[in-house]
């Protein structure tokens, strides 16, 4: 008589396993949906933290890049590009930065802070370097935003490292 091998056992309880652990996960919800701590008592959120669900300033605007770097030796766009930034009314935000199109989230505080999150970008190359390299420098001071300013149909945000991004309203 043959025995049967010992994979097929292994693999019913590894997989009994993870059922009960989905299953346990699911417990620590209240029937409201709310998640209690272990004295149940309800967690707050914070309150200065606008919600998808709260317009911020941002909310439905378009803007098209026209400046960055250092304030005191700001670099314009290159002519015949056209890097881009659009905040949805469900806190994720698009763009183009004049080779790839890029998306991720975003979070607007109280002192209008702001934080790009899980952001993607295509990865294209242009034939111009000076393209990439423009694109490079959009990429990552957009990664280091942190607060903005607006006023009259312009759009300033600033970064951790004091540099600034300058748009217009499109």
């Amino acid at each position: 008589m043959k025995k049967k091998p010992m994979i097929s056992g292994i693999i019913v309880v590894a997989l009994s396993g993870a059922v009960a652990l989905m299953l346990a996960a699911g417990c620590g919800k209240a029937a409201s949906g709310t998640l209690h701590s272990p004295t149940d008592t309800p967690t707050e959120a914070p309150t200065d933290i606008l919600r998808a669900d709260i317009p911020s300033s941002l909310t439905g605007t378009s803007w098209q890049l026209i400046s960055y770097g250092e304030p005191e030796a700001l670099k314009t766009v290159i002519p015949g590009t056209r890097l881009t930034l659009v905040f949805d009314d469900t806190a994720r935000l698009s763009g183009n930065g004049g080779v790839n199109i890029f998306g991720g989230g975003y979070t607007v505080t109280s002192g209008n802070r702001i934080a790009l999150n899980d952001m993607f970008w295509t990865e294209m190359a242009a034939l111009d370097p000076s393209f990439n390299e423009q694109e490079y420098a959009y990429q990552h001071l957009l990664a280091k935003s942190h607060s903005f300013s607006l006023e009259a149909g312009a759009l300033a945000i600033y970064c951790e490292d004091g540099q600034v991004l300058n748009f217009i309203e499109k």
